[in-house]
């Protein structure tokens, strides 16, 4: 059984990505974080009335991506389900998405597919790159690869790992959630395969490329969480990935003020709140503190 996991924050886009996956999965839950639309709301009730298939979680208030993806987790553990695909609203998946990428996983190794505990879609940058490829694949190229990190969205994960004392850190709210639990992961002795056939297509932001950087312009609250949260992953991971460490924590850091400074408007904000960020790291001032 696959319990699609969808989370939604005050996005009518949240519909598109329901629509691509619903007939892809057994089940559909959407927990929606507080969304004050009332169209939005409106939209998720009849979804829910119409599909037997699908459940939608209001909770009265945004208490954070990890919450959210949490109270997925629990909810597929008690459907029996074996795997959960966890979504942002901005996603969509390609047609068959679902059906080829567990074929693929299962005709691998039983080795393999014991130590694995997430199969992650490559992705596509709707505001950058043209159309998904999925149609122009090499059939040639092996189906995955291993990788240290992938987004959370277009994740196939086990459920079978909730049971592994891993969980998402809630303390971080937003941003920086999918390092963390890759890094839990594999710090537990699990793998994660990037599928090098299938895509999901994502917005990151309101991304831009300008003279080869892909810019996305974050809010400055963003950058607040951005920074604070991957000081935390450093001070928790140092010792277990120091490079993969290092390399989340210059890009949040002095990759996003060489971004701030030479491509983006707001600059004082942002910087400001990069220190903000920065400070209550030191102090260990995590959860939530400001609504995005």
């Amino acid at each position: 059984m696959i319990c699609a996991l969808i989370v939604s924050y005050n996005s009518r886009k949240v519909f598109r990505c329901y629509e691509s996956v619903k007939n892809q999965v057994d089940f559909t839950l959407i927990v929606d974080n507080g969304s004050r639309d009332k169209d939005i709301i409106e939209g998720l009730l009849k979804i829910q009335k119409e599909n037997p298939k699908s459940k939608i979680i209001f909770n009265n208030q945004n208490l954070g991506i990890a919450k959210a993806l949490n109270q997925g987790a629990l909810y597929a553990k008690n459907l029996n389900s074996k795997w959960l695909l966890t979504l942002d609203d901005d996603s969509q998946l390609n047609d068959d998405t679902v059906f080829e990428i567990i074929k693929d996983f299962n005709n691998l190794p039983s080795e393999i597919k014991e130590k694995t505990a997430v199969l992650a879609l490559k992705y596509q940058e709707r505001n950058i790159d043209n159309a998904p490829k999925t149609q122009n694949i090499n059939i040639s190229v092996k189906s995955f690869k291993p990788v240290k990190y992938a987004l959370t969205s277009g994740n196939f994960i086990k459920t079978s790992v909730f049971d592994c004392g891993i969980s998402f850190d809630e303390k971080l709210f937003i941003d920086q959630v999918d390092n963390d639990f890759d890094f839990t992961i594999r710090k537990k002795g699990f793998i994660i395969l990037e599928s090098q056939k299938r895509y999901i297509v994502h917005e990151l932001g309101l991304s831009q490329k300008k003279r080869g950087f892909i810019i996305k312009n974050y809010s400055p609250i963003r950058r607040y969480y951005l920074s604070r949260n991957c000081i935390y992953i450093l001070k928790r991971y140092l010792f277990f990935d120091f490079l993969g460490v290092s390399r989340i924590f210059i890009g949040a850091i002095f990759g996003g003020i060489f971004k701030i400074t030479f491509f983006e408007k707001q600059k004082f904000e942002k910087y400001k709140y990069i220190c903000f960020g920065i400070i209550d790291a030191i102090f260990n001032k995590m959860g939530k503190k400001y609504n995005p």
